[in-house]
C-alpha cells in the first residue's frame, strides 16, 4: 500500500468516526478525579517521585478546565517526616469529541520533609489528549516543558526543559 493510499485511509477514518462520537463529559460544571498511573523521562520533580498526587478537575465551560491537587506521604516510625504537595492549573481543550487535544499549565508547591526539608516549586506547560472510554471513564496522556527549581538548603537545584509525560485515568462525576 503506498503511502497516499495509508494517508487517505487514516483521514476517512477520522472523518468516519467523527460521526460517531459517543457522549462524554466535556461540558460546563463536569468534575472529574485523576490518577497518574505512569511518569515518564527524568525530572527534577521530586514532589511527583515520592508522593501520590489526587487530581481533579472542574469545567467553567465546555473547552476550559481549572486543575487542582494535592498530595500527602505520612512516614512511620522507620520514616522520616512528612511530604506534601499541592498543584493548580488551567486546561484548555481543542475538541468535544471522544478523543481531544489539550494544552494547558500548572503550578505546583511541595515540602518534603523525608529528604530534609526540601522545597520545590515548577511552573509547567503541558500539550496532550484524552480519549473517553465512556461518559465518565477517560484516559490521557501528556507530555510536559517548564522550570522546576527544589531548594536542598545549601544547594539548589534547577532544570529549564522537558520534564517527560504522563498517562492518567480519569472519572467523571
Amino acid at each position: 500500500m503506498t503511502m497516499k493510499k495509508i494517508l487517505l485511509t487514516v483521514i476517512a477514518g477520522l472523518l468516519m468516526s467523527g460521526t460517531a462520537v459517543a457522549e462524554n463529559s466535556l461540558r460546563t460544571g463536569a468534575k472529574a478525579i485523576n490518577l497518574t498511573v505512569n511518569t515518564t523521562g527524568d525530572s527534577v520533580l521530586l514532589s511527583e517521585a515520592l508522593d501520590t498526587r489526587l487530581k481533579g478537575k472542574y469545567f467553567t465551560s465546555n473547552t476550559m478546565a481549572i486543575l487542582f491537587g494535592v498530595g500527602l506521604n505520612l512516614y512511620g516510625s522507620d520514616g522520616d517526616g512528612t511530604d506534601m504537595s499541592l498543584m493548580g492549573g488551567v486546561r484548555s481543550y481543542q475538541g468535544s469529541g471522544d478523543f481531544a487535544t489539550f494544552f494547558g499549565g500548572s503550578i505546583s508547591y511541595a515540602d518534603l520533609e523525608s529528604l530534609g526539608n526540601v522545597t520545590e516549586i515548577a511552573f509547567l506547560g503541558e500539550f496532550g489528549g484524552e480519549y473517553f472510554f465512556h461518559r465518565q471513564f477517560s484516559v490521557e496522556g501528556s507530555l510536559r516543558a517548564g522550570y522546576a527549581s527544589a531548594d536542598f538548603g545549601p544547594v539548589t537545584v534547577t532544570n529549564l526543559g522537558t520534564f517527560g509525560g504522563q498517562i492518567s485515568l480519569n472519572y467523571y462525576f
